[in-house]
């Protein structure tokens, strides 16, 4: 059912990139002055191939602004003919499909995680020897080549739907904060917005009060770095590897409290995230740097904040995250921590560059067992569950 289910989104997929191939009408009678005042490339109708063409090579120089960006800041991932196409084309269709919102500053990076991971795997699985191979159990093998797809166009599928998932499904609902912000009362209700504001205003004061006195005094604006953190999921502070275990924090929660029901406080947010450890998370990063902070002025807090320093391992975030939250991610975090994370597989069939992929804990446990795909780590999966 489950590989079903993946064939199905693939399919899907090559629909909604067949629905906005745009063929510009040529075939216009020269004697047809009604069709050809409409179908030209002059026209101001709105509903002509023209006009839609013109509409989607906008959208690709927007967003050939921001991967062109990305790969000079970036791995050398991204500079990938490949790579670009893929993102490319995943930021394109999510734009036309979401034509309220369309494409926003900040989407690319949110996607480049699944690319990257995605990639990598792929690769991984490309350089894998025929012997490597031979170690694993056939019905775990096919299941590996399903879940870890090495043509360009199945990535490109698979991860549209998970990028898809997470900024529109309900349990997330990421969109919302990247509604245009206006001024005045429209910019202070913009979801963005108001979480920026409930993270140093009302979450910050109750953990680490000398802190947020010393932003108010220095009249720092919770906009100017918490929107920059939070809209793009942390990953222009610790890059894409060093943020994954951030979102797999975040999206292990989104599963537990839909396995479990959900949780009341949630219902008063526009996005279900910022009634889980996601804000905490921010709070963590400000109380990590708190004797720091409190130390500099106005200028030099804010250099800090919007150049955050390295950190060894983010789970520290997690952490403090989880204990300020009560979360059931608190166990999770006190199993694993003080534990170095250490590749343990010199085969590229288990993935060396991720050494925490649940490819990796779902071969070693599975190898001899009948094969029932559960993925623990919603960023790792073909597809986000439904």
């Amino acid at each position: 059912a489950w590989e079903a289910e993946v064939e199905e989104k693939r399919a899907k997929f090559a629909e909604i990139e067949k629905k906005h191939i745009v063929e510009i009408c040529k075939d216009v009678a020269d004697d047809d002055e009604e069709a050809l005042a409409i179908e030209n490339p002059l026209s101001d109708h709105q509903d002509t191939s023209w006009s839609r063409h013109f509409k989607q090579q906008q959208i690709e120089r927007e967003i050939e602004k921001d991967l062109s960006r990305m790969s000079a800041d970036n791995t050398q991932l991204y500079e990938r003919p490949d790579v670009k196409k893929s993102m490319m084309t995943i930021l394109r269709l999510f734009s036309l499909e979401n034509p309220d919102t369309g494409y926003r500053q900040g989407m690319h990076d949110v996607l480049s995680s699944f690319i990257y991971h995605m990639f990598v795997e792929a690769n991984s699985m490309k350089e894998a020897t025929l012997e490597e191979r031979k170690t694993v159990n056939h019905d775990t093998l096919d299941l590996l080549e399903l879940m870890v797809p090495v043509s360009s166009h199945d990535i490109t599928a698979d991860a549209y739907f998970m990028f898809n998932y997470l900024l529109t499904d309900p349990s997330t609902n990421v969109l919302c904060w990247y509604k245009i912000i206006g001024k005045g009362q429209q910019q202070e209700e913009a979801p963005i917005v108001r979480l920026c504001n409930r993270l140093q205003y009302e979450i910050l004061p109750k953990l680490n009060a000398p802190l947020a006195r010393h932003l108010e005094k220095n009249s720092v604006q919770p906009t100017v770095y918490v929107l920059r953190w939070f809209r793009v999921w942390f990953i222009r502070e610790f890059d894409v590897p060093g943020a994954a275990p951030l979102w797999d924090a975040i999206l292990t929660e989104i599963c537990w409290w839909r396995v479990k029901g959900g949780a009341p406080q949630r219902e008063k947010y526009e996005s279900p995230l910022e009634g889980g450890i996601f804000p905490l998370i921010g709070a963590a990063m400000l109380d990590y740097l708190s004797e720091d902070l409190q130390a500099k002025n106005y200028s030099e807090t804010l250099r800090r904040l919007m150049k955050y320093p390295p950190v060894e391992d983010v789970r520290v975030f997690i952490e403090k995250a989880a204990q300020w939250s009560n979360s059931p991610l608190l166990k999770y975090v006190k199993h694993h921590e003080s534990k170095p994370v250490k590749p343990k597989h010199k085969s590229p069939l288990h993935s060396p560059l991720l050494p925490n992929s649940p490819l990796l804990k779902y071969v070693k446990h599975h190898e001899s067992k009948p094969v029932k795909p559960k993925h623990k780590s919603p960023l790792h999966s073909p597809l986000l569950p439904n």
